[in-house]
C-alpha cells in the first residue's frame, strides 16, 4: 500500500511540475492546450495570476469591485472576496517563487483527490469512465486558468477525510469566505444534529460577515450566455439575449426573467426532492458496501453544489469537477439505462468547448448550446430525483456500519 501511495504521490508531482514548467513557455503552453481544444491564455494559470493584478489595483488605491485598468483578459471587475487579495498580500504571491510554490502543491493536492475518489470505483470499467471525465476539456481548461474553483474543491475535499471536526469546521468557514457557494455543501453535516446545527451557525456568521463583498460580486457576476456555462441566470441570459437579438421579447425587464426562472428551478428541484424523501416506502442501500456511507458523502456534497449553484447561479463548466464527487455512486448505485442516460450528459457537459462553435446569433450555436443545456439539464433532473434517497439515507444511517467504513 506505502509503495502505491509513493507510486500516485510522484505522478501527481511529476504532472504538476510539467505544468508549471511548461507554463514559463508561452509558445508551447498554446500549443499544447490548442492542440487540447482548450483556449489556453498566458499567462499561464491566468485565473489564478489575476489576483496579483487586483491586488497591485489596491496598492494602487483603487476600489476592488469597480473598473480596475490594471486587470488583463477583458476583465476589469473583480467577482472574489477580498480575502484573496489579503492572503495574497500576505503570502508575498506577486514573488515568483512563492506563486509557483503554492501552484505546485495545489496542482499536486488536486490530481492526488481524483486518484483518491477513484478509489471508491470498484468495477475496472467504471475506474476507465471515472479516468476518462478527469480528461475533459472542463477540467483541462481547470488546470490551464487554475480557477479558484480548484482550491475550494480541495477544501470541500477534505471535509470527507478523517479529520478532526473542528478543522473541517475551520475548512469549511474558510471556504465560504474564499468562494460563498460552498454554503451549499452543508449538506454533508446533516447526519449529526449538534454537527448540523454549529454548520449552520457558521454559514450564518460567513455571510454576515461577507455581505458587502456578496452585494459586490452579484454586481460583477459574469452570467455566461455560452456553451460552456450552466446555471439558471445562464439559461435566462441567453434566452433574453436571443430574443432580444429577434426582437421578439415579452418580457423586456431582464431582472423579471431571471428570477422567473430561478423561481422555476428551484420549484422543480423543491417537487422532485419531496417525491423521493418524503416517499414511504424506505429505499435502502446495499449495507455489504463497506464504502456506502463514504460514497453517500460524496454524492451529497457533488450533488448539492451542482444542484444549488444551477438554480441560483451562472458558472463556468470547470465548476462541474465537483460532479467527480458524485460518480463513485452513480457508477455503483445506478441502474444501467440510467448510469448510459447519466453518463452520455455528464460527458457532453463536461466537454461543451468542443460544441462552442459558430456565431453566437446563428441557427447552428442555437442548436449546439440547446442540447448541452438540455443535457445539463438532464443531470440536474437526476441528481435532484436522486437527492432525496440519498440524504434519506445518510441522515438514518446506522451506525454498526460507520466502523466499516
Amino acid at each position: 500500500m506505502l509503495n502505491k501511495n509513493i507510486i500516485i504521490i510522484s505522478i501527481c508531482a511529476t504532472l504538476s511540475f510539467f505544468f508549471i514548467i511548461l507554463s514559463f513557455y508561452p509558445n508551447y503552453w498554446l500549443n499544447f492546450f490548442g492542440f487540447l481544444f482548450i483556449p489556453p491564455q498566458v499567462p499561464g494559470f491566468s485565473d489564478f495570476w489575476v489576483h496579483i493584478k487586483f491586488l497591485e489595483c489596491k496598492e494602487l488605491g483603487l476600489t476592488l469591485y469597480e473598473n480596475c485598468p490594471e486587470v488583463i483578459f477583458g476583465s476589469k471587475y473583480n467577482t472574489h472576496p477580498s480575502l484573496w487579495i489579503k492572503i495574497f498580500e500576505f503570502l508575498k504571491l506577486k514573488n515568483f517563487f512563492n506563486l509557483n510554490f503554492l501552484v505546485f502543491f495545489i496542482l499536486m493536492f488536486y490530481f492526488s483527490s481524483l486518484f483518491y475518489l477513484s478509489k471508491f470505483v470498484l468495477n475496472f470499467k467504471d475506474k476507465v469512465v471515472f479516468l476518462l471525465a478527469t480528461f475533459s476539456t472542463s477540467n483541462l481548461l481547470l488546470v490551464e486558468r487554475l480557477a479558484t474553483d480548484c482550491v475550494i474543491f480541495l477544501l470541500l475535499f477534505f471535509l470527507t477525510t478523517k479529520i478532526r471536526f473542528f478543522i473541517k469546521y475551520f475548512l469549511f468557514f474558510f471556504a465560504i469566505m474564499l468562494k460563498i457557494y460552498p454554503v451549499f455543501a452543508l449538506p454533508i453535516f446533516c447526519h449529526n444534529k449538534k454537527k448540523f446545527f454549529i454548520a449552520i451557525a457558521i454559514c450564518c456568521f460567513s455571510l454576515f460577515f461577507l455581505w458587502d463583498d456578496i452585494v459586490n460580486i452579484n454586481k460583477n457576476l459574469v452570467e455566461f450566455s455560452r456553451a460552456y456555462g450552466y446555471g439558471s441566470r445562464s439559461i435566462s441570459k441567453g434566452i433574453y439575449l436571443f430574443l432580444k437579438h429577434y426582437n421578439y421579447l415579452i418580457i423586456e425587464n431582464y431582472n423579471i426573467l431571471k428570477n422567473l426562472i430561478i423561481f422555476l428551478f428551484l420549484s422543480f428541484f423543491f417537487l422532485i426532492f419531496c417525491s423521493t424523501f418524503f416517499k414511504k416506502k424506505f429505499k435502502k442501500l446495499n449495507e455489504k458496501d463497506i464504502f456506502l456511507k463514504k460514497k453517500l458523502e460524496l454524492f451529497l456534497l457533488g450533488s448539492s453544489i451542482f444542484i444549488f449553484t444551477f438554480i441560483f447561479g451562472s458558472s463556468a463548466d470547470y465548476r462541474l469537477i465537483f460532479l467527480f464527487f458524485v460518480l463513485p455512486y452513480v457508477l455503483n448505485f445506478y441502474r444501467v439505462k440510467n448510469k448510459i442516460v447519466f453518463l452520455f450528459c455528464l460527458f457532453v457537459s463536461l466537454n461543451s468547448l468542443f460544441f462552442e462553435k459558430g456565431y453566437e446569433y446563428s441557427l447552428t450555436y442555437y442548436v449546439n448550446v440547446s442540447f448541452v443545456y438540455l443535457c445539463k439539464l438532464i443531470l440536474f433532473t437526476y441528481l435532484s430525483f436522486t437527492y432525496g434517497y440519498v440524504i434519506k439515507n445518510y441522515i438514518f444511517f446506522k451506525k454498526n456500519l460507520l466502523k466499516n467504513v
